[in-house]
Parts: C-alpha cells; structure tokens; sequence
C-alpha cells in the first residue's frame, strides 16, 4: 500500500510525505518547510530587506510492528539533509558590522520511533521521534566553519496525517 501525508514538526516545520512498499517495510520520502520570505523595512530602518529561504529532504525506511488492528509501533532510520539561507541588505555604518548572509548545509542520520492509529482504512495518524546526528556546514559572508549536532530531544518530534491508497 502507498500513503501520502501532511507532517508537522514543532508546529513550525511542515512537509508532504510519501510511503510505499510492502507489509514488512516502507520506502519513506519527507519534503520538509519548504519556504521562502521577503522582508523590508522603512526608508529609515538600518536594516532595508532580508531575503530568506529553506528546505530539507529525508529519505528512508519505515518498518511496522502491528500491535491490534488499529495501532502499531514503528521503527526504521533515515538520511537527512537541508538547506537555509538568509541575506541581509541596508545602510549601515562603522558602529553596526552585520553578518549579511549565512547558508547553512546539514547532512545526517536519524533514527525512527514512533507510533500509528488507523482512523479507518484509508486515513492513519502518527507520531514519531527522529533522533539524530548531522554534520552542518555554515557560511557566513566569508567565513566558513562546521559543526555536529547530535539530537536526542523531543524538538524533533514529529505527527504526520496520511492518507492510504
């Protein structure tokens, strides 16, 4: 069976998520917050626009353990990747240096944990916990530096509503 989803996390991020495959286990793909944003400013503001921009994808396996006929656990793993950009333009002086744009790349591993109500046969809800570990590469005008974030917090916890076909 296939299943198309809506998936918010932390009431901030959003995405479309698409299932398919057998009873075993399910090839999962999630396009997550994909956005875009302008903003300006007053003629007097020091800070004229900002041009913002982000997305991420994660691809991975989703295995099912049945629990009754309307609930189950699942488990699986999932690459992670993402990309947010932020670009500053305006008038500044000597006083205010700002940073006028950052990109940041993130690439990772995560694991899958959560659970399943079916609603009916067609409409299931989950939710789910991803912990993870990225590498995140950022670039911030000309400075460039990496990091790694390894997240075991309840920040990445996940509902996803789905429709089965």
């Amino acid at each position: 069976k296939n299943e198309v989803g809506l998936f918010f996390q932390n009431l901030d991020a959003f995405g479309f998520r698409y299932k398919f495959g057998g009873d075993i286990c399910k090839l999962r793909i999630t396009g997550l917050s994909l956005s875009f944003g302008k903003a300006e400013s007053s003629d007097n503001a020091v800070e004229k626009e900002r041009k913002t921009a982000g997305f991420g994808l994660n691809i991975g396996l989703e295995c099912p353990v049945k629990i009754d006929d309307r609930f189950s656990f699942f488990y699986g793993g999932e690459i992670q990747g993402s990309y947010n950009s932020i670009k500053r333009d305006g008038d500044y002086n000597i006083y205010i240096e700002p940073k006028k744009s950052k990109k940041t790349y993130g690439v990772g591993l995560g694991v899958v944990l959560g659970f399943s109500y079916a609603v009916n046969p067609k409409i299931s809800v989950s939710a789910e916990i991803v912990p993870n570990f990225m590498f995140v590469r950022d670039e911030i005008d000309d400075i460039e530096s990496t990091r790694y974030n390894l997240g075991i917090t309840n920040n990445g916890a996940g509902i996803t509503i789905g429709y089965k076909f």
